[in-house]
């Protein structure tokens, strides 16, 4: 009985969900969207707080996306973890461990 029930509202749902959209509106395709490049980064570097990171990314004409992040931790390492969105690869990323006035590791 509990298997019945569960179907009928599994059935339920999938009848009652939203169709999918063919990407049309009111008949007409909709154009592709334009890759519009950008790149921006910003730096803070606060002695009194210890308060030290940073962001920079930029988007090439073709669409991909790179960019990093770092900060000073509380362990006295700097962190820095790099991204890019290539092609058909998705996310992407990587993290490198730097002791403050020592060398890299990479996660």
């Amino acid at each position: 009985m509990k298997v019945a029930i569960a179907l009928l509202l599994t059935a339920a749902c999938v009848v009652a969900s939203p169709a999918k959209l063919s990407g049309h509106a009111h008949g007409h395709a909709q154009p592709p969207q334009p890759i519009i490049p950008y790149n921006f980064g910003y730096e803070v570097a606060d002695v009194a707080t210890n308060n030290f990171q940073n962001r920079a990314e930029i988007k090439t004409p073709n669409g991909d996306v790179f960019g990093s992040y770092s900060w000073l931790m509380p362990t006295n390492e700097i962190l820095t973890l790099s991204y890019n969105v290539t092609g058909n690869l998705g996310f992407q990323y990587s993290i490198n461990i730097t002791p403050v006035g020592g060398a890299a590791t990479t996660a």
